[in-house]
This record gives structure tokens, C-alpha cells and sequence, in this order.
């Protein structure tokens, strides 16, 4: 199954400033999609992080994926500057 997960206030908790480098994870929701992912789903994590301000936020998110336990997956991005959104795709291996 293809599973998209929203980052911001759904595995994470986001600052009002946006400063998305202060986010803190939220470890049980976590563990549920690495549940679903270990299960043999798809992870497909979508955000807009960087879309208002112009900031690159995939160093960042990526080492955030790493520390908070999304370490089992493999992140790409692709940009739609047309649709103004950045998907982080969460494949089979290892970040």
C-alpha cells in the first residue's frame, strides 16, 4: 500500500516561527508508520516545508528522519515548483 504522511504536526511538533530545525518528534506516531513500513507499505513523506520563505529544509528534515528513528528508509526528494509542495519519498533500504 502507498501511505503519504504529512511531516509537520503529524510525526513532528513545529515552532509557530517555522523554524523547523526546533521541531520535536512525536516517537509513538513514529513507530506507527515505521510499523506500516516494516509491514511492507510504502512511506511517502509530503511536505511544504521552505515553500513560503524559499528555504531548503532537506538537510535538516533529512537528518531529522535519522536522529528521530525514520533510519531504516531511504529519502529523495522532488520539487514541483508549480504545486509549491516537496515529497520526500520513503523507499525500501537505508538512509
Amino acid at each position: 500500500m502507498l501511505i503519504y504522511v504529512d511531516i509537520d504536526e503529524t510525526i513532528c511538533e513545529s515552532p509557530k516561527d517555522r523554524d523547523y530545525a526546533k521541531a520535536t518528534p512525536v516517537k509513538d506516531r513514529i513507530e506507527k508508520i515505521n510499523k506500516l513500513f516494516d509491514e511492507g507499505n510504502t512511506i511517502v513523506y509530503w511536505t511544504a516545508r521552505g515553500t513560503m520563505t524559499g528555504i531548503n529544509w532537506y538537510e535538516v528534515t533529512k537528518k531529522q528522519f535519522q536522529t528521530w528513528g525514520c533510519n531504516r528508509t531511504q529519502g529523495n526528494t522532488t520539487d514541483n515548483a508549480d504545486s509549491g509542495i516537496t515529497v520526500i519519498e520513503i523507499a525500501a533500504g537505508v538512509l
